[in-house]
């Protein structure tokens, strides 16, 4: 009996073997052949290719994943992770692209603060510097041309949403006491989220950080186990190029973002949600003694005369990485103005809430203004933060 147990235990030690040897070979093979391949047959087109080189900066440190990229506070904020910074850029001890809070809170009361909350765009992902986003421009703008001094403060942050501002607001607004607050953005909550379960959304009248859907302590029921197999199937995906080829082969799948509905859709069925939580967003401003702006953000579909560059964006995002869905998507954003709704069945100035939607800005502009869809570069950027000063004087 125990002599058989022996040989078993020896024939799956040797078939053990086999296996492990036989991926190694294959590893190495396939190793092999895609060095050879782009060495001297294939010329090997990479994401930067369509992309300004001035934004590569941004696109690697979003694309790697040597560190992460938020830090996560348990109260459902997320923050930039301070030891993950782009060289270029300023970080506060929070994550935030700006002074330290003590030293804002200590401004002297001759200074009109302004916190500017929103995405990325606001963030000034694709910025050359600290110095060339929306919110530095407007503080330019500002102190340049009114006689009074001026303070903008960045707090927007990548992928950020109403949601998480409505938290860092709540947070934030007792202790620095901002005179103004401008909200920037649109993207994300009615673009974005036709990635996430609708239920998620309209269940709670929120938008959701998608990376923390379905989280649950890994002590729970069979979860490490599963994570055990999710972490594996990630460092094969990271690691192994014969893993990669048998997982593309058998799934035949283009490279895209699966999304839940089309955008159209998408847009029709949350634009109810973004409009509560704008004017949610509204009150809880207000309710410190604080005037607001909401500016709808604009994106790279509703120009009509394109750069080459921008041409070379559109190109990548129609046939190499359909991260915005497919041609009928393009189509619609194309065609309309996301904020079409929320303009249509609001009367904003019956509700006393400001509003400023530059989803035409770059409608006939033909020069090179974005770096991706929704970032722009510096002239971009500056041409949106005279817009909302030209806004802000008249008011």
């Amino acid at each position: 009996m125990i002599e058989a147990l022996l040989n078993i235990y020896q024939i799956l030690s040797i078939f053990v073997l086999i296996i492990i040897s036989l991926l190694i070979f294959f590893e190495f093979f396939f190793r092999i052949i895609n060095f050879l391949k782009y060495k001297l047959f294939v010329k090997l087109v990479t994401k930067e290719s369509f992309f300004d080189k001035n934004y590569h900066k941004y696109l690697h440190w979003t694309n790697s994943w040597e560190k992460p990229m938020f830090y996560y506070f348990p109260t459902g904020l997320r923050f930039h992770n301070i030891n993950n910074k782009i060289p270029s850029v300023k970080y506060n001890k929070y994550g935030f692209r700006c002074d330290e809070f003590e030293k804002i809170k200590d401004l002297d009361n001759k200074y009109y603060k302004i916190l500017f909350t929103g995405s990325s765009a606001g963030w000034g992902f694709g910025s050359s510097s600290d110095n060339s986003t929306i919110s530095a421009y407007l503080e330019k703008f500002l102190n340049s041309n009114i006689n009074k001094k001026f303070k903008v403060i960045n707090l927007c942050q990548v992928n950020n949403t109403q949601t998480q501002d409505i938290q860092i607001l709540s947070w934030l607004m007792p202790i620095l006491k901002p005179n103004l607050v401008i909200h920037f953005g649109g993207w994300n909550e009615l673009i974005g989220s036709a990635r996430i379960d609708l239920k998620y959304i309209h269940n709670y009248d929120m938008t959701p950080v998608d990376e923390m859907l379905d989280w649950a302590p890994i002590q729970a029921s069979n979860n490490a186990f599963t994570k055990m197999i999710e972490s594996l199937m990630i460092i094969l995906k990271k690691k192994s190029i014969f893993f990669n080829f048998i997982n593309k082969f058998f799934s035949n799948k283009e490279q895209t973002i699966e999304f839940k509905r089309s955008l159209k859709k998408n847009v029709e069925l949350v634009s109810d949600v973004y409009n509560s939580n704008l004017q949610r967003l509204d009150k809880l401003i207000k309710s410190y003694n604080s005037k607001s702006l909401h500016v709808f953000q604009p994106n790279i579909f509703r120009k009509i005369n394109y750069s080459e560059s921008e041409k070379k964006i559109l190109k990548y995002y129609k046939n190499f990485y359909r991260s915005i869905g497919d041609e009928k998507d393009m189509d619609y954003l194309k065609e309309n103005n996301i904020f079409k709704k929320i303009l249509e069945f609001n009367n904003f100035k019956e509700l006393k809430i400001d509003t400023l939607d530059l989803s035409d800005i770059f409608i006939n502009n033909g020069d090179k203004c974005f770096h991706s869809l929704v970032h722009c570069n510096d002239k971009g950027y500056e041409i949106i933060a005279k817009k909302i000063f030209d806004f802000l004087r008249k008011k």
